[in-house]
């Protein structure tokens, strides 16, 4: 991209598009097929057909190579409307390819915040108690540690032990458990992705996410509080409610400034880098 104004402009823009598409699709209905074990694989076709799941992703290995300022947008969208799909998770590791230099040669990924490890014969061990959206994803993306060199690497979810969980966000989750699995890819992990792995690009995007259900909610409460009436008014104007709802705001806008300042840290270490 040419100048910082174009990625804002484009990253935007690429929100707006998710919002107007969740709007219609996200549903009481399709979040509750989600819950009972169904993938909504209309619902990924059409983000993937948006282009945004490469929009971190470096322009050399298909990418739309956005910063992660710009892409906050994206994530903060998706968890307005809890977006019942990988969308997170598949952007970055997108992005940890493109690192590397490697195209997805799929979209349906997941990337594990554990550290993984390579025995001498290339073989990797591992295990992440509660990785999300496995039970529907073809391939995760994991950092594994071999002697004192980290390594990106990629391995088929059939290829692992797969136990279904039950979460408290009724969200597909498993414990996936690698015991000398094979990786279909395994190359140095860039700079970036070192001691800490996935963690921090997680932490960064899903806090992201969380900060956009937070400002959901407290719309949805405010408007609550502007229609509700009791004693002949609306319980908006008891200063009670005024005071619970100022300390709401307090703590979202917190969220979001927390979540902003996560993701522009990636931006100045992939300028470093």
């Amino acid at each position: 991209m040419n100048t910082e104004n174009t990625e804002v402009d484009v990253g935007q823009l690429l929100a707006e598009q998710l919002d107007r598409l969740f709007g219609e699709r996200v549903t009481h209905q399709s979040l509750t097929h989600v819950e009972q074990g169904e993938f909504d694989a209309a619902l990924w076709n059409d983000v993937e057909q948006l282009g945004v799941i490469g929009a971190l992703a470096p322009e050399s290995a298909g990418g739309a190579e956005l910063r992660w300022s710009q892409c906050a947008a994206i994530f903060l969208t998706a968890g307005e409307h809890a977006a019942p799909i990988p969308l997170t998770e598949a952007m970055i590791a997108t992005w940890a390819l493109g690192l590397a230099g490697i195209e997805a040669a799929t979209t349906k990924l997941t990337v594990s915040s554990e550290m993984f490890t390579l025995d001498t014969d290339g073989k990797l061990h591992g295990s992440d108690p509660l990785l999300a959206w496995a039970p529907h994803i073809e391939n995760v993306i994991v950092i594994a540690k071999s002697g004192s060199d980290y390594r990106l690497c990629q391995f088929r979810a059939a290829d692992a032990d797969v136990k279904a969980l039950n979460t408290i966000a009724r969200l597909p989750a498993s414990h996936v458990t690698a015991r000398g699995v094979g990786p279909q890819l395994n190359v140095a992990a860039p700079p970036l992705l070192g001691e800490l792995g996935l963690k921090p690009a997680l932490a960064a995007a899903r806090a992201t996410a969380m900060s956009g259900a937070l400002a959901r909610m407290l719309a949805l409460t405010i408007d609550y509080a502007n229609t509700r009436a009791q004693f002949g008014k609306t319980i908006g104007r008891f200063q009670a409610i005024q005071h619970l709802l100022a300390e709401f705001a307090e703590l979202t806008a917190a969220a979001q400034v927390a979540a902003g300042f996560g993701c522009r840290q990636f931006d100045a270490g992939l300028s470093a880098a």
